[in-house]
């Protein structure tokens, strides 16, 4: 008599039933998790950002405006060539905007002395953004 091996298709419905639900289960808490990786990320930047600031006031006796572009991100009067900030990633995706609430006419990207500065992440693929007011400014 010959036996056959293998599964049912009953068998194999089952399965695959059970994937979907642990699939249903696991990829929102998995999105969550890119997200607040991505928000974290942000933040940590952001506050490295304002360290720099804050030694730049201590030393010149005022902020100063600049960008980061993840596009260009060596670009004349950007963050990196203003602080020598970068942030430590090959694939960066988080433009950084740091404004005066006051800017001096010259040199436009230093702040009046009495300003404070707003730093602005922006995610480009998410769309998700986050501010930070240092000193005296407020976030849009």
């Amino acid at each position: 008599m010959k036996t056959e091996s293998g599964f049912s298709l009953v068998e194999l419905m089952v399965a695959i039933a059970i994937m979907g639900i642990i699939a249903v289960i696991a990829i929102p808490a998995y999105q969550d998790y890119m997200e607040n990786a991505r928000l974290a990320t942000m933040r940590n930047n952001i506050e490295t950002i304002r360290i720099m600031l804050e030694e730049r006031r201590l030393d010149k006796g005022e902020y100063l405006q600049a960008t980061y572009n993840s596009s260009s991100p060596n670009a004349a009067g950007g963050l990196k060539a203003r602080l020598g900030w970068s942030p430590e990633t090959d694939v960066d995706v988080v433009n950084y905007v740091v404004a005066c609430q006051i800017a001096k006419s010259s040199p436009s990207w230093e702040c009046a002395r009495t300003s404070g500065v707003t730093v602005t992440a922006s995610d480009t693929t998410t769309n998700s953004s986050l501010c930070v007011e240092i000193g005296s400014a407020t976030c849009p």
